[in-house]
């Protein structure tokens, strides 16, 4: 390893010089929360039309509509969501009552968040400080290898979603401020060409929201917004004669409420697609330009998929964990290439590529095991032509990626799991201290890291437990969790069936006594058919061995393989294949990954390697046994509707008769 420089604990503050997100969190939560709640169980008070005309009285709705929307924004930007807390509980603590609410409430949060939110910034200008003295020295410096640009392509693609979501919410924020300008402008030309005179409150709506007001030129509608009304009080309304638009001059409609979409949606949404932008930049910078490197000891990580970060030092305190780590060079680097050329006269299994970092690797996709081109047989790969590591790999892939279709991206490097001992030396590269991604090379493996250096949630910072025993907390956690799951799976198995007849007795009651429309009808139909198909799909194996021959679970149908036909399997210790006659030209074979789903393979949680051997002492079995069908025909591979479809369907009928009949 070259000799850059070592974190040690005095040099760990470009990583851990900071306010632990966790109580960042609790403070915004409690910070928004406690006044806003204060407000809302006081006494309303009434808005004339000048106060909800004015300026200040939209810059306070500002101010709330900014606190209101940290209680999103902490969760993806704590530091700036403390920050933004703060200053909009302080200009609604320096707002009048009529305004904001009590002020008293919001001074008393604006206060211990002011002093959290100085500590924060404090720590983090030592902690850039610190890092462009440590780290920006130009004496320790690396630049990564040169990364496939394919893969390359797909590394700066990710954060899509929160893309999406970011451009949804400024759409969201930009529907919000037309209905707001629409609504400013509305009341203000009501309330210019408006009639005033006093009047009596003939009747208020069950919900409270509403009044009728009898005056001299009739009875008009208004909004009830703050103050309660009753039948008989006097009014002083402000009505439209020719529009038949009307509310009371001492509580007008208020148009502000409208800021907090504007504000929540727009701020978000524009936050979200600073920061996706800002980590695909830093992440170009960390692939294409030199890093600066520090030596660190990693420990493993398989819940992050990475890796635990800790001095080198002190191995009892964790700085950082580096999560979602994927390899990008280094013999843990494998390329997946397509064939660009399906009709080049070359099998698509026989060509191995070199990528850039020089080492090896199948240039097939899933697609090209699955061609769909029946008119070119000659180019056709037949299962019978791929070993039973090939298929293995191919089950892998299906269970790593959770689809069910066996689809695959072919770019995208699998997640890592670069250390799997405690106290293993790397070399951390990247602005550590600085929320970007990192790269950690771990021997001649380099990973890099899809999202910023994680700190510890509530200390600064955490001892980490390098010893494989877990603590109390986590020892309950996971023995509440396993027996959970074991009386999902036992009850998955019966519980729809018994449950089908008094459930369809209890909607029939239901949808009597609550006199329900169709439209509810229809929902509380689909949730019980949903909620019967996934407690039963709990209870299914992937794999069940019966006398008749193999059954392998589906999405919607089971595949029912005859002893007979079944010519071969394969295991390793994460998936199982199966091959077996079809009548097809190099016959079939099943990919059965371990937990694929999150289902247990068999009922009795029976490993890949003991499913195989059940399936070769089966198949020999039955190879050996004279037919018993007529003609000597083999039976046919068949197709059946799987057991939660076949539950679902059964509630579907007895919800819909259920209803209909009540």
């Amino acid at each position: 390893m070259p000799p850059y420089r070592l974190l040690t604990r005095t040099l760990a503050g470009v990583v851990t010089d900071r306010v632990p997100p966790g109580l960042v969190q609790v403070a915004v939560l409690l910070g928004v929360l406690t006044p806003v709640v204060g407000s809302l169980s006081g006494t309303g008070v009434a808005v004339p039309a000048a106060t909800a005309e004015s300026l200040p009285y939209y810059l306070t709705g500002t101010a709330q509509a900014v606190v209101l929307a940290c209680l999103v924004l902490v969760w993806l930007v704590p530091s700036t969501a403390l920050v933004l807390t703060a200053a909009g509980t302080a200009v609604c603590g320096l707002a009048p009552d009529a305004l904001a609410g009590p002020s008293g409430l919001w001074l008393a949060a604006a206060a211990p968040l002011g002093v959290l939110a100085v500590a924060d910034q404090l720590l983090a200008v030592r902690r850039r400080a610190l890092a462009r003295a440590v780290l920006r020295d130009g004496s320790s410096t690396v630049t990564l290898p040169p990364v496939h640009p394919a893969v390359r392509a797909d590394l700066l693609r990710t954060g899509w979603g929160r893309s999406a979501l970011g451009v949804l919410l400024l759409a969201a924020g930009l529907a919000a401020t037309v209905l707001l300008a629409h609504d400013h402008v509305a009341a203000t030309r009501f309330r210019a060409g408006a009639e005033t005179a006093t009047g009596v409150v003939e009747r208020v709506t069950e919900d409270g929201l509403s009044m009728s007001v009898r005056v001299d030129e009739g009875t008009f509608d208004a909004p009830v917004n703050y103050q309660e009304r009753s039948p008989g009080d006097a009014v002083r309304l402000r009505f439209d004669p020719v529009t038949g638009r009307a509310e009371a001059v001492d509580d007008v409609f208020d148009a502000s409420t409208a800021l907090i979409p504007v504000v929540g949606c727009g701020f978000t949404g524009g936050l979200l697609l600073a920061q996706v932008r800002r980590r695909r930049a830093r992440l170009a910078a960390l692939l294409d330009e030199p890093q600066p490197a520090v030596v660190a000891l990693a420990h493993g990580a398989p819940r992050a998929g990475g890796a635990l970060l800790t001095p080198v030092d002190d191995v009892t305190h964790l700085l950082a964990t580096a999560p979602a780590l994927v390899p990008v060079a280094g013999p843990a680097f494998v390329l997946v290439v397509p064939d660009d050329d399906p009709d080049d006269g070359r099998d698509d299994f026989d060509d191995v590529t070199d990528n850039p970092q020089g080492h090896k690797a199948w240039d097939v996709t899933a697609d090209a095991w699955h061609r769909e081109d029946e008119d070119d047989d000659e180019h056709r790969v037949l299962v019978s032509e791929l070993s039973d590591a090939e298929l293995l790999d191919l089950a892998r892939e299906v269970g790593a990626d959770d689809e069910p279709s066996g689809e695959h991206d072919p770019f995208r490097p699998p997640a890592g799991d670069p250390v799997r001992a405690a106290g293993v030396p790397v070399v951390l590269m990247g602005l550590a201290g600085d929320d970007a991604p990192v790269a950690v090379g771990v021997g001649p493996d380099v990973y890099v890291s899809l999202r910023p250096l994680r700190p510890p949630r509530w200390r600064w910072p955490r001892r980490v437990a390098v010893a494989e025993r877990p603590g109390a907390w986590r020892a309950f956690a996971d023995s509440r969790d396993r027996a959970v799951e074991q009386l999902g799976r036992r009850a998955g198995r019966w519980l729809p069936w018994v449950a089908l007849l008094p459930a369809g007795w209890g909607l029939r009651g239901v949808a009597r006594w609550g006199d329900a429309t169709w439209s509810t009808a229809a929902g509380l139909v689909f949730g019980l058919v949903a909620l019967a198909w996934s407690v039963s799909v709990w209870g299914q194996p992937r794999v069940d061995l019966s006398p008749r021959g193999l059954r392998v679970r589906g999405f919607l149908l089971d595949t029912l393989v005859p002893w007979r036909r079944v010519t071969g399997t394969a295991a390793d210790d994460q998936a199982l294949v199966v091959r077996y006659d079809d009548d097809e030209p190099g016959g079939n074979a099943m990919l059965v990954p371990l937990g694929g789903g999150g289902l247990p393979l068999t009922r009795d949680g029976a490993t890949p390697a003991e499913v195989h051997a059940r399936i070769e002492g089966r198949a020999a079995a039955a190879r050996a046994e004279p037919l018993r069908t007529p003609h000597g025909a083999v039976p046919p591979v068949e197709r059946r509707p799987t057991v939660p479809v076949l539950a679902a369907l059964a509630w579907l009928v007895v919800c819909v008769v259920a209803v209909a009949g009540a």
